[in-house]
């Protein structure tokens, strides 16, 4: 911020649109929907994971996940706890992650991580300029699903 410029609060708004833009992003994750990802990056985004390294540049992102399309409708990705701050047309958002597996019309705990966030406010609104995934350790560590009682029709 350039000499005597103050900072403005992020807005109620501004807050709700930043939840919205992390939303976004899960949800064209989960759907397949490359068309969705470009839109909640800036053009000179990164993204960078613990677990599969760094893309530079919103290409990069989206075609790191139409890599892996096969796998959208099989994983759900969930968010909670989060953390905003920032000021004018900056800001961070701090995210807790788990993703749920669904095999077979199971539905099982799979990572959990955090998203660190930073966006920038542009003339489409607010987008995320870099994404940091942090994976916790191993799987979420849960533990296999029991075997089905005998007699049970296995088929479900």
């Amino acid at each position: 911020m350039g000499p005597g410029r103050h900072a403005v609060p992020l807005s109620c708004d501004d807050r709700l649109d930043i939840l919205e833009v992390a939303a976004r992003y899960c949800r064209a994750l989960d759907r397949g929907d490359p068309e969705g990802l470009e839109a909640v990056f800036t053009e000179d985004a990164v993204w960078e994971s613990s677990a599969r390294g760094q893309r530079r540049g919103r290409e990069a992102i989206v075609d790191e996940f139409r890599a892996r399309a096969a796998q959208a409708h099989t994983r759900k990705h969930w968010t909670s706890n989060p953390v905003i701050e920032g000021d004018g047309d900056e800001a961070s958002l701090t995210l807790d992650l788990l993703v749920l597996h669904l095999d077979d019309g199971d539905v099982r705990p799979g990572t959990s991580g955090v998203y660190e966030d930073r966006l920038r406010r542009d003339d489409a609104g607010w987008r995320i300029a870099y994404r940091k995934i942090t994976v916790d350790g191993q799987r979420a560590g849960f533990r296999e699903r029991p075997a089905e009682p005998a007699g049970k029709d296995a088929t479900r």
